[in-house]
């Protein structure tokens, strides 16, 4: 009777199990809740939004191996709110060990005693990994392989464990693969970026982006970059400043391609390493910050912009890739706009630190205290001597600018800028608006344009007094 009891009830008990396994939602509250769930190897979603459940503040999700979503809250603080600091007593975890595959994982600021999350195991996150704790210390994803999206803030993390990434996972609706570190304790990221990884974007249409936020990571002075084929970095720098150190994977031929690099506020800079050995390609670099010495490390680039501003910093320019300096960078636009330049030469020390790419541009523009002797390579190349086809030199063809300040020591000789101008080498048209999408040209030296505004204006006023002066007689 007993056994036949038995074999009845035990599909009643199968078919509850997988009812619970086969939940769209679960808002977990007690320890007993969790154990059943945990008896489930695939579940939909988890939400912890009400902290230690029955006291117990160790918290293992072992056993279940793929979930869509876990969602870890609380009742604490917000960002903007300050947070009662975790004691021995409060402290929150939570691990597992079985955990491979999710779709999303979420921490949010009200999980306010959350110290650690440990999930070695997790190996795909289909689409985020969001951490936004006041309070997380150790986050260990030691096996993580591929994810869609990461968001790290968390300014008490000093611990973050992440061994073997390879690239991006498809996010859903074409969403961009992104990265975002804000406000850590980290000395390093180099777990993070400092091994070689493919970059490129998963997903048609969907583009790879880095943001490093260096002014939110004040242990961190030095990144050690070696993922490939990204489409846009962006690091926020800090005062002292933070530098991105391309570096290589240890194989021969480890050339490292990025699109956009950006440089945007504080002091941040980029360099080369001693570990690359290949090429170092960029398709632009957009610098908006205020590092006074702008270092450009790469053997290809097409984009180099500095534009103006209201607090126009950076002073010096310097390429150090041999490649550049023989004039093979590709560069196609250059834009040095910074009222603060100073550029007397392509020359530092008896050392070349400049070189004009001998290719043809579509841009080149310059303005600040700017000598000739800064322009020679870019002359040499064009030579406004040769009166032979203008097509056999290389030409820009959309835009030049060379406009000297008044506060420079040097003058701008205008006439071979001109020449090539006649010449069909530099542009011909000017219609007087730089942001014109048409062909324009301009050359002018503020000292030599006063000196002439200064001539004629003594000049017209001599006359107007002669005659009056005839005119009273």
């Amino acid at each position: 009777m007993r056994f036949l009891l038995f074999a009845l009830l035990s599909p009643i008990t199968t078919i509850s199990a997988q009812s619970l396994c086969n939940r769209a939602y679960h808002n977990v509250t007690s320890i007993e809740q969790l154990s059943r769930l945990r008896e489930c190897t695939v579940v939909h979603n988890l939400r912890f939004t009400s902290g230690p459940l029955n006291g117990t503040r160790e918290i293992s999700l072992d056993g279940i191996e793929e979930a869509e979503q876990i969602l870890i809250g609380g009742a604490g603080c917000m960002q903007a709110a300050p947070c009662t600091a975790p004691t021995p007593e409060t402290e929150l975890r939570f691990h597992s060990r079985t955990l491979r595959r999710i779709r999303d994982l979420i921490v949010d600021f009200n999980a306010d005693h959350l110290v650690e999350l440990s999930l070695p195991s997790l190996e795909s996150v289909d689409n985020e990994v969001t951490i936004s704790s006041n309070s997380l210390r150790t986050f260990n994803i030691r096996r993580l392989i591929r994810l869609g999206k990461l968001s790290i803030h968390a300014p008490e993390l000093t611990n973050l464990t992440i061994d073997g990434l390879q690239g991006f996972n498809s996010r859903s609706r074409g969403n961009d693969n992104e990265v975002h570190i804000d406000r850590t304790a980290l000395t390093s990221l180099d777990s993070l970026f400092g091994r070689r990884m493919d970059a490129r974007a998963a997903g048609r249409g969907a583009k790879s982006l880095v943001r490093i936020y260096a002014n939110s990571l004040p242990n961190v002075r030095r990144v050690n970059f070696a993922w490939n084929n990204l489409d846009t970095l962006e690091i926020d720098g800090t005062d002292p400043g933070v530098t991105v150190v391309f570096q290589g994977g240890g194989f021969g031929n480890d050339s490292l391609k990025y699109g956009q690099v950006i440089l945007a506020k504080g002091d941040a800079g980029v360099e080369r390493g001693s570990s690359l050995r290949g090429k170092l390609e960029a398709e632009s670099l957009y610098v908006t910050n205020n590092r006074t010495h702008l270092n450009i490390p790469f053997d290809r680039l097409k984009t180099l912009d500095v534009p103006s501003g209201l607090k126009d910093v950076v002073g010096t320019v310097a390429m150090t890739s041999p490649d550049a300096l023989s004039g093979a960078s590709g560069l196609e636009s250059i834009s040095l706009r910074s009222y603060e330049f100073h550029l007397p030469s392509e020359f530092k020390d008896g050392k070349r630190i400049w070189r004009w790419p001998d290719t043809r541009m579509q841009r080149a523009e310059v303005r600040g205290k700017v000598h000739m002797d800064f322009m020679n390579s870019f002359l040499e190349d064009r030579n406004p001597d040769d009166t032979n086809n203008a097509t056999s030199r290389p030409s820009v063809t959309l835009k030049f600018s060379l406009i000297g300040i008044r506060e420079s020591d040097y003058t701008l000789n205008c006439a071979p800028f001109e020449k090539l101008r006649d010449q069909g080498v530099l542009p011909q048209a000017s219609d007087g608006d730089l942001r014109s999408q048409g062909p324009y040209f301009d050359c002018s030296d503020d000292k030599r344009n006063d000196a002439v505004a200064r001539e004629v204006g003594w000049q017209t006023w001599l006359a107007v007094v002669l005659t009056v002066a005839t005119g009273c007689v």
